[in-house]
């Protein structure tokens, strides 16, 4: 018999003894003391008290036949943890952990174990079943292992996504538009995309047709094949890129001779090639001293600043009259201008001179630029 089963069997026949002895003394007017409590071996000779106790306590039965009841009995004849086979052997405790809480319920003789679900579980959680899915849950939300019946309808797409929509462009990548581009172009001439193909077909955007196509890459002429731009600032960057480029000049350069001089200068020392455009946008600041006039243009020449081809105006000469710094400008395409070198590397340049003033003075503004289209020989 189990520990726990024998003490409480051994409490509830010591408190019947007591019973009877407490019976027999007041029957018989003579006082019976118990100085010491029940100690096992306990011996009852007695039919009569055996009789009572198994009425009592055993339904009318042996503690055999009890215990042949619990084997064979229906319901759970054994206790283990969860989703570990092995079966616990001997004393087995019901211990209450977090959310999970264990009742007494004497009017059943039974133990009620409740879970009250994960911790943090808001108190307006919905439990559901694949069964009630979806009279509760949003269409937003698809669970694994369902299928036929159970499987809710999927949310209906954003309508502007869809071809034709108002941001279908706006919201695709700008890898995905591409893709799509080479798809068409591709797709227009019957072309398979292979390893050579970008090595002999370019694509070209036709304005009759408003779309790109595929054509065989130029080998020659006027083709775009060779031909490099280069966008060049040559006397920006003198600067930290908090103040404003604009405002950032050359060193100012003064003459008062009668002879142009220097201002500033730019070598353009790319591969030697062919040039096919020189746009230019030059913007300086000029003043004189003294009553009178000040003029600056600008030249241009092949090979470098050091060993100079000759010199060629790409601009008039533009004259001043006042004493203060004044900006002036010239901006234009200066490759259709007569005796322009047609060839890389080049050189520019900035030229000041007085004309009646006492001197004239120049520098070069920042913001100065030309942009060059040229092919590598």
């Amino acid at each position: 018999m189990k520990k726990e089963v024998y003490e409480e069997t051994l409490r509830l026949i010591d408190s019947r003894i007591s019973y009877l002895l407490r019976e027999v003394q007041i029957a018989t007017s003579k006082p019976i003391i118990i100085r010491t409590p029940l100690q096992p071996p306990l011996i009852v000779d007695s039919p009569a008290v055996i009789r009572n106790l198994n009425s009592e306590r055993l339904g009318g039965l042996t503690i055999d036949q009890v215990l042949a009841k619990i084997s064979t009995a229906a319901g759970v004849s054994s206790l283990g943890e969860y989703e570990d086979p092995t079966t616990l052997i001997g004393n087995v405790k019901l211990k209450e952990g977090v959310n999970v809480t264990i009742t007494r319920d004497d009017v059943n003789n039974a133990l009620v174990v409740a879970a009250q679900g994960a911790s943090g579980a808001p108190s307006t959680l919905t439990y559901v079943t694949k069964d009630d899915e979806s009279s509760q849950l949003p269409n937003s939300i698809r669970h694994q292992n369902l299928s036929g019946a159970f499987l809710h309808d999927p949310k209906a797409h954003k309508a502007s996504h869809e071809t034709g929509g108002a941001d279908a462009i706006a919201s695709l990548a700008a890898g995905v538009i591409t893709s799509g581009i080479l798809a068409v172009a591709r797709g227009g001439l019957g072309k398979a995309l292979s390893p050579t193909w970008t090595d002999d077909y370019i694509l070209v955007y036709k304005t009759a047709t408003d779309n790109f196509v595929m054509e065989t890459k130029p080998t020659g002429g006027e083709g775009a094949v060779g031909w490099e731009n280069v966008v060049c600032y040559p006397w920006a960057g003198t600067v930290v890129l908090d103040e404003d480029p604009d405002l950032t000049y050359t060193s100012e350069v003064s003459e008062s001779a009668g002879s142009y001089v220097e201002v500033a200068w730019f070598d353009f020392d790319m591969p030697t090639g062919t040039i096919k455009s020189i746009f230019a946008h030059l913007v300086w600041a000029m003043r004189v001293t003294g009553s009178g006039t000040g003029f600056v243009k600008w030249q241009i020449a092949s090979g470098s600043h050091a060993s100079p081809g000759t010199w060629v105006d790409i601009t008039d000469e533009v004259s001043t009259e006042l004493t203060s710094y004044g900006d002036k400008s010239r901006s234009g395409v200066v490759h259709k201008i007569t005796g322009i070198t047609t060839t890389t590397p080049f050189t520019v340049r900035c030229l000041v001179k007085k004309g009646t003033a006492t001197s004239a003075e120049a520098k070069v503004k920042s913001n100065t630029y030309l942009r060059v289209t040229f092919k590598v020989t």
